[in-house]
């Protein structure tokens, strides 16, 4: 089972295909699949977006559910996740991920916490199964 990573914003951001190999630490983001859809109840942003790590899921984030919780595996996608969210995403104020198993996207929300932008790049931060992050941006 994978971990899956969602995003919502204020407008659409740029879609990054999958482009391994796995290990290569770059995140791709894709259109929400209409299956998906219940996942929208859970932010307050319009633009939802399905994100990935460099193994092409979200697998390769931090999760505190997840087989491999050593930041030296996961931390090129933690670094690259902050890179596109201040890229793409740095006029807004805030964010929202929100990080569940495949197939668990409609389940209740179980956490919720704000963090700022730099901490999702902390080697002690990891994404709760279920969890809501409103990230500020700064500026």
């Amino acid at each position: 089972m994978c971990f899956c990573l969602y995003l919502a914003t204020s407008s659409d951001p740029p879609l990054i295909p999958w482009h391994g190999p796995v290990g290569n630490g770059k995140i791709c983001t894709s259109r929400l699949r209409e299956y998906l859809e219940a996942v929208r109840d859970k932010f307050l942003l319009p633009c939802v977006t399905e994100v990935g790590s460099d193994r092409g899921c979200g697998c390769g984030f931090r999760h505190d559910e997840g087989e491999d919780l050593d930041p030296s595996n996961t931390q090129p996608n933690h670094a690259d996740l902050v890179a596109f969210l201040a890229e793409h995403c740095g006029t807004d104020s805030f964010v929202e991920l929100y990080g569940c198993w495949a197939g668990d996207h409609a389940k209740e929300v179980r956490d919720r916490r704000e963090v700022a932008l730099l901490e999702l790049a902390d080697e002690k931060f990891h994404f709760c199964m279920d969890g809501y992050c409103r990230v500020i941006m700064p500026g």
